[in-house]
């Protein structure tokens, strides 16, 4: 059986306050919070993913209606993969 460390213990307290930020759309803030939490965790793959997500989301923020969901396939959320779409279909 293995028990939570101390050092586990940091990264899930540091983890969930960079995914309020993420929550909270304040993107630069999540970006250098997954950043940071990075560099302690190199290996800690959510982190890693969360500090993609965070990342593009502060170059191409989705709209006010986004409901969090992601594609995975395209590696966006959904709402950009939607937006992308309709501009594609438009042309």
């Amino acid at each position: 059986m293995r028990f939570i460390d101390v050092a586990d213990m940091d990264l899930f307290g540091r983890y969930a306050e960079a995914m309020r930020l993420f929550a909270e759309r304040r993107w630069s803030a999540a970006r250098s919070a997954f950043a940071a939490l990075s560099d302690d965790y190199p290996k800690d793959g959510p982190t890693a993913t969360m500090l993609n997500r965070a990342t593009q989301l502060q170059d191409m923020p989705p709209p006010p209606q986004w409901d969090g969901v992601w594609d995975d396939l395209g590696g966006q959320s959904a709402a950009q993969s939607a937006s992308l779409r309709s501009s594609a279909l438009r042309r």
